[in-house]
């Protein structure tokens, strides 16, 4: 007994300085909300003041009957047990409480949806019999002379699903399988494998395709080939062997001298007895020295799942080398997330300024440097854009040889925020404040974090991501920085992050402006757990809580106010908190431009040489 009176006056402690008692007369929350037929719990989501609830497929929304639970004494209209109609959507409940505080609610009923994704017929006007339909394939045969490149067949799916390609789209089947997806109502995606087919002595096919001196075999990806040749070959002059299909010719034909040095490519064509014709591209490009090198040095939260191809998702995500010659290529590639939207990259060679690029395709071959002098150089490549852009896959690099690097820093940091910390709106050089896309002015490599690392001779992380907060995330985010903490993309799904592969000697923690002025008590328990989490993956670092740098006279006040009262409770003589210099919204869309991640930078660096010795 003496144990839980002690544990309860210890609550009480903690959170003197945060809290104030809830008044139970004005809580007006729905509790629980059910109906017959529902499939699942209902959702229910007070600070949005809406309840979800699916049902089954027959149930009859004109007519239901919901059982609600409310706050104590509180009061609801319409009533608990009045049937009501949803078939035409959302319906308003009103909920009254014991002090007559009103809070409008918005509760929707749904029939649960289909998870139907077959396909049904497939059809060609030229095929010779019926498709063969499988639970994940397709397979037809069609006449003779049938140009493959242009089919449109029609297609039939379950009810309520959809089909891509379309129905009556038209496709080309001449380079082998296309992938068709079926999803159904409720989202079931079903791949199928389509395959059409003539018979064989019409195929077009490059069957061997070999070069003189190439390293290794060619790579055939569908009309794709893929060739490696050492550094300096010479592309200008290539006779290539070339077999092909019984009865087809090809042009250029096989021994005849070719050019791969204007675009890096020559386009082949193989023809048929009747005249159909099959391209291909093929590739000869100088060897690539692959990701997996053990002079590639990498920094950051790195997707290592694919050696060969390192992901790299958060900003401020670096890869360094030395290398010896006069150039250096770098072969990237980029997910696309935003269609036509690329990352930026910050380059660095032998520690000048730097150099901002981006990415244009979703396969990079970019020539960094050229006409260096013929020695020893450096190169640090940074991801400047956030995880919420897309990733970048990393192929390798393309130089004379890779040397043995210098050994990265001893000193290692993290910094832990929101768009600040990512560089949001640093850097408007190239593209001005307010016109192109949200993401064209991210600057990781200028952020406060990597500079302040760059003075104490340290390595740096960012996990970090625009618009996350502590229990509140701004831009209709749904996650906050507890949700995507741990894992390596910073997304609400994905691998875990291995800690161990970066065990920092100090962390900050720059949260709360995407917050605002919160419920003091909700807001200093997430913070103080928050900060339990962090200290779960580092027993011995310093944690340094800090203001927002971007923070009005209002919310500067109440942050320190709130780091005051979590340092002073969380008991653990290595968490500090440091109150920045506020106000600093020159930059893009009224963040801190790179002139006051400067100034940012200069507070926190002096700070952190102090607290550690430096």
């Amino acid at each position: 007994m003496i144990h839980k009176y002690l544990v309860y006056l210890s609550v009480l402690v903690l959170f003197w300085s945060c809290t104030d008692p809830v008044d139970a007369k004005t809580e007006n929350e729905i509790l629980s909300f059910s109906v017959e037929g529902q499939i699942a719990e209902a959702a229910i989501n007070s600070d949005q003041a809406t309840v979800f609830v699916e049902v089954e497929a027959q149930t009859d929304l004109t007519k239901v009957t919901p059982e609600i639970g409310l706050s104590e004494n509180a009061k609801i209209t319409p009533a608990s047990g009045v049937e009501t109609n949803f078939s035409n959507g959302k319906v308003n409940y009103t909920v009254t409480s014991e002090s007559n505080e009103v809070k409008n609610w918005n509760v929707s009923v749904e029939k649960e949806k289909s998870s139907e994704a077959k396909m049904l017929t497939f059809y060609l006007s030229r095929q010779e019999s019926e498709a063969i339909i499988t639970d994940n394939s397709v397979s037809i045969e069609v006449k003779l002379g049938t140009n493959l490149s242009n089919l449109k067949p029609e297609i039939t799916v379950s009810p309520k699903a959809t089909i891509s390609p379309a129905s009556g789209d038209e496709v080309d089947f001449s380079n082998g399988l296309v992938i068709y997806t079926v999803t159904a109502e409720n989202g079931t995606e079903l791949l199928y494998k389509v395959s059409v087919n003539t018979p064989k002595i019409y195929e077009a096919n490059i069957l061997t395709f070999i070069i003189p001196n190439q390293i290794e075999e060619t790579v055939f990806d569908g009309s794709t080939l893929l060739i490696e040749v050492p550094v300096g070959y010479d592309l200008t002059h290539v006779t290539p062997e070339i077999t092909i299909s019984e009865g087809t010719t090809v042009s250029p034909q096989s021994g005849e001298v070719v050019n791969f040095a204007e675009t890096g490519y020559v386009d082949y064509s193989v023809t048929t007895e009747i005249d159909t014709k099959k391209h291909y591209r093929v590739y000869v490009t100088e060897e690539v020295i692959k990701a997996d090198n053990p002079n590639i040095q990498y920094m950051g939260r790195v997707d290592f799942t694919n050696p060969l191809k390192p992901r790299l998702y958060a900003p401020g995500t670096t890869i360094k080398v030395k290398f010896k010659g006069t150039y250096c290529q770098i072969l990237i590639d980029d997910q696309e997330l935003w269609g036509n939207s690329h990352n930026y990259l910050e380059i660095v060679v032998d520690g000048t300024e730097a150099t901002r690029i981006q990415t244009t395709t979703k396969k990079n071959t970019i020539d960094i440097v050229k006409n260096l002098t013929d020695g020893e150089h450096t190169l640090t490549i940074t991801k400047n854009t956030e995880a919420g852009i897309g990733y970048i896959d990393f192929v390798g690099f393309r130089c004379d040889e890779l040397l043995v690097p210098d050994a990265l820093p001893e000193r290692r940091i993290e910094f832990i925020g929101n768009s600040i910390t990512c560089g949001y709106g640093v850097d408007a050089s190239e593209v001005a404040c307010g016109t192109g896309e949200w993401y064209d002015q991210h600057s990781a490599y200028y952020a406060y974090g990597p500079t302040v690392a760059r003075m104490l001779n340290a390595q740096w992380m960012l996990s970090s991501e625009s618009g996350i907060g502590v229990v509140h995330s701004c831009c209709d985010k749904t996650n906050v920085m507890a949700d995507i903490y741990e894992t390596v993309n910073l997304g609400v799904s994905g691998n875990d992050w291995d800690f161990t592969n970066y065990q920092a000697d100090v962390v900050t923690i720059c949260l709360g402006q995407n917050d605002g002025i919160q419920d003091s008590v909700t807001f200093c328990s997430a913070y103080v757990e928050f900060i339990g989490t962090v200290r779960s993956k580092y027993a011995n670092a310093n944690i340094v809580c800090l203001t927002s740098p971007m923070a009005d006279d209002n919310l500067f006040n109440s942050q320190k106010n709130y780091l005051t009262g979590i340092v002073n409770n969380v008991n653990d003589n290595k968490v500090s908190k440091l109150f920045l210099t506020p106000n600093l919204n020159r930059g893009c869309d009224y963040h801190p431009n790179m002139q006051e991640h400067e100034l940012t930078a200069n507070e926190l660096e002096a700070f952190i040489r102090d607290l550690m010795n430096w």
